[in-house]
């Protein structure tokens, strides 16, 4: 979606009234992917800013953990995510601080799905 409104800018805004260069919010799969294949083409356009996973893992490792008395390394956080790309992104080395993850774990609602469904009983004959 990023890509196609950042190419509708390019194509219908007049380049005169470009400014400054329009950062591009993009998924973990496709960041990963412009890293390995694209380089300096697009790298610079790519946000700085964190996902919503990667800040309410940092908040959970730093903030809640201070106001229970806790140090990072104490607090595990697991999240349950519809995208693969999310696994990727939470063990990205960008989102380590001091060898403390913001993100622990990660699992797919599909693999939540297939747990609870080894957990749940046979149905009664």
């Amino acid at each position: 979606v990023c890509v196609c409104l950042s190419m509708w800018f390019m194509w219908f805004i007049p380049s005169s009234a470009v400014t400054r260069v329009t950062p591009l919010m993009l998924l973990a799969g496709w960041i990963c992917y412009a890293e390995k294949t694209q380089g300096a083409n697009v790298l610079p356009l790519i946000s700085a800013t964190r996902s919503a996973q990667q800040i309410v893992g940092m908040l959970v490792k730093v903030d809640l953990a201070a106001r229970r008395g806790l140090r990072p390394e104490q607090v595990y956080h697991f999240s349950v995510m519809p995208c693969l790309d999310k696994k990727l992104e939470a063990a990205r080395s960008d989102f380590i601080k001091d060898d403390v993850r913001d993100v622990d774990c990660v699992i797919t609602t599909g693999e939540l799905e297939q747990m609870l469904q080894q957990l749940a009983p046979a149905p009664a004959p």
